[in-house]
């Protein structure tokens, strides 16, 4: 039976000895990649009823596993399948365990080491070294271990929502943040709607507009005062949007409206 589980996030924890580790997210991304790496190389990594001597060889990764001894103080009881980043940045991590009948601790507690020693004398870590199953994880957020059905039965009646509902949903909702954003000049608010229609949508995460693209909106909509540095010409005030033919239109505009307010003189 195939399990899956976050079994760890990027945070602070409390080691057994009393002292605090920090996970950040490039520590658990690189555990993710030696794990991989060692499993390329042929070693499994075993899921054990409870945790042995910390970096003990009964908790190693195994290029076989031994036959099942029912003295065995930390039996086998399956083997690490796969294990990801999620989008959190915490790991996930699939695995088979033999039994599906057995009643077994719902938790898990994972042994990672700094460095796994291969037979040629080379280094990896950190990596994860096994998989303990216990009643009482150190992380108390911890969900149970979810079961990943061998087949799952469905028809369209259970369909929430199709792909194309999706995509004209997130379109939509990118539209709306673009009307919503307070200082977007009109013309570039036009360019970014019509870029919503044809952004790349992905499944994983937030559409993202290219940089080649955003510049190429930029330069189509600011100001010829901005893109054309020659033209601009010092504000009394300091101001840099300031451009040589403006100044005469601002005159003619303050004449406007002091003529309005009856204050200009005839």
């Amino acid at each position: 039976m195939e399990k899956q589980q976050v079994f760890l996030a990027p945070g602070t924890y409390e080691l057994a000895s009393g002292r605090r580790h920090v996970f950040t997210a490039q520590e658990l991304r690189k555990i993710v990649s030696n794990t991989l790496d060692i499993q390329a190389r042929g070693y499994q990594i075993p899921v054990l009823l409870g945790h042995p001597e910390p970096g003990s060889d009964a908790g190693s990764p195994k290029l076989e596993f031994p036959l099942p001894d029912a003295s065995d103080a930390y039996p086998i009881l399956g083997r690490l399948e796969d294990v990801w980043q999620n989008e959190d940045g915490g790991l996930e991590f699939r695995l088979n365990v033999y039994d599906d009948e057995a009643e077994l601790p719902e938790f898990t507690s994972p042994e990672i080491r700094r460095r796994f020693v291969l037979p040629d004398g080379s280094e990896v870590g950190p990596v994860i070294a096994h998989v303990a199953l216990t009643d009482a994880p150190t992380n108390t957020d911890q969900q149970p271990l979810e079961a990943i059905p061998d087949a799952v039965q469905f028809s369209m009646t259970n369909l929430v929502e199709t792909l194309v509902d999706q995509e004209v949903r997130v379109r939509d909702n990118l539209r709306e943040r673009i009307d919503t954003a307070r200082y977007l000049p009109l013309a570039l608010r036009e360019r970014l709607h019509d870029a919503v229609g044809t952004v790349q949508l992905s499944q994983e995460a937030e559409p993202v507009l290219s940089l080649g693209g955003l510049l190429q909106m930029l330069e189509e909509t600011l100001p010829a005062a901005v893109t054309a540095p020659a033209t601009v010409a010092s504000h009394p005030s300091g101001d840099a949007f300031y451009g040589e033919e403006s100044g005469q239109r601002s005159r003619d505009l303050a004449r406007q409206q002091l003529s309005h307010a009856g204050f200009l003189k005839a």
